[in-house]
């Protein structure tokens, strides 16, 4: 009996008989799959295909012509499983599978880092790139601050000398023509002057070497000193020029009073030089007490003027630039006034800005922070004489009767406003007692 595994389950089987003389017949079971002997004629073998893994005993005998059985003869058979439900296999598949999932995710990230190192060296090389072309900039502004400061003192130096000149010439014996032509001098002069004055500025303030001063001053001194200035230039084209300090705003603060005073020139000059009717109205209050024990200022400069509009409104406090192209060659002017003034205000812990319309003026304001005294004008003891008193205000503008007004409340006194004089002379006749303005 033999057993031929790799063509399925093949028995074969046969009797061993010397004389030959017999024929045989056989019956066979395979204990663990048949349930009884199965005959098998004269057929010596038997094929059994898709058995399950697993432990058989093959048995078969045989019958001889005369009837006789032989004795059973048993074959142990073992069926081993196919390799692909063995447990070795069931765990190599998904360890080759979890093998094959990792190789392609370390790929990926390979992929991942190669590409984030590309990317990384070219971020890299372009930051290079503009930090270079950002010290390069810096080297060429940083030339030119110095080159305009340097060209700016030289060029002044010598020209308040000529301005020296011009005014001992002045306390000489001239005809009348040459007065006017030595004014025009002078005048072309002291604007070359001013421009070269707010070039060294500017640089100052691009270069960030403006340094502040902390030193007490009265603000309403200050604001009358500039507007002095400004008196002869506003009486020449019969504006008005006035201003208004609310009682509120301390007498005293510690600052820079000097560039305080240049921000309100150039805004009043600013102010005259674009209005040809009407006048400028400076107008000083207080909008609110920081917690550091600063007050909060508004400096308001208000024209009727010409006014501006919002599209270009944005850009005006941007270097070397004004409301149109017609304006240097009318106004003249170089464009860095109100830039300059800007970063003063920021440097003063302020702001600026401006409210206008087309053909309506112009109101310019900006703010600044400044340690206050604790004496306001509402401190300051008025004159006994004046207590009680009325004052009579007539024939003036209404910015005019508003900045009085607020000075004789200061002084304690009454006030009587009449818009003409002939009103006024009506209120003399009535006993009135009172201060004639």
């Amino acid at each position: 009996m033999f057993l031929l595994p790799r063509f399925g389950t093949l028995c074969g089987y046969a009797v061993v008989d010397y004389k030959g003389v017999q024929k045989y017949t056989y019956e066979y079971i395979l204990e663990g799959l048949d349930d009884g002997w199965n005959e098998g004629g004269k057929d010596n073998k038997i094929t059994y295909t898709s058995l399950a893994p697993g432990d058989y005993v093959f048995k078969v005998r045989a019958q001889s012509s005369d009837g006789f059985w032989s004795a059973a003869h048993a074959l142990e058979v073992h069926i081993a499983p196919p390799y692909w439900q063995q447990l070795w296999f069931r765990i190599l598949i998904p360890l080759l599978i979890l093998i094959a999932i990792a190789s392609g995710q370390y790929s990926k990230s390979i992929s991942n880092q190669e590409a984030q190192a590309k990317l990384e060296a070219k971020v890299k090389e372009r930051t290079r790139q503009a930090d270079e072309s950002r010290r390069e900039a810096e080297k060429a502004n940083a030339a030119k601050t110095i080159f305009l400061a340097n060209m700016s003192h030289e060029i002044r130096t010598p020209m308040n000398g000529v301005l020296g000149m011009l005014e001992l010439l002045h306390a000489t014996e001239l005809n009348t023509e040459q007065q006017e032509l030595l004014n025009a001098v002078q005048q072309s002069g002291e604007n070359l002057l001013f421009i070269i004055n707010d070039i060294l500025d500017f640089t100052k303030t691009e270069s960030e070497k403006i340094t502040l001063e902390s030193v007490p001053f009265h603000i309403r001194t200050s604001v009358e000193n500039i507007l002095v200035l400004f008196t002869g230039n506003a009486l020449s084209k019969q504006l008005e020029l006035n201003y208004v300090i609310e009682p509120d705003v301390p007498s005293s603060i510690r600052g820079d009073e000097v560039k305080l005073k240049q921000i309100l020139g150039n805004l009043i000059g600013n102010a005259l030089k674009f209005t040809k009717t009407g006048g400028v109205f400076v107008h000083v209050s207080k909008v609110a007490q920081a917690p550091d024990g600063s007050a909060v200022l508004r400096f308001s400069v208000k024209d009727t003027g010409m006014g501006i509009g919002k599209e270009r409104q944005a850009s005006l406090f941007e270097p070397f630039t004004q409301v149109d192209a017609s304006t240097t060659r009318k106004f003249g002017g170089t464009g860095l006034g109100l830039a300059i003034s800007k970063r003063f205000c920021e440097l003063m812990g302020g702001t600026i800005g401006v409210n206008s319309e087309d053909g309506k003026g112009a109101e310019f304001y900006f703010t600044i922070k400044a340690k206050a005294s604790k004496r306001t004008i509402e401190d300051i003891i008025p004159p006994p004489e004046l207590i009680g008193k009325t004052a009579l205000i007539c024939d003036v503008s209404k910015n005019q009767v508003k900045g009085l007004k607020s000075l004789f409340d200061a002084l304690g006194m009454k006030t009587i406003i009449q818009d003409n004089f002939d009103s006024a002379i009506f209120n003399e006749k009535k006993n009135h007692r009172f201060l004639y303005l």
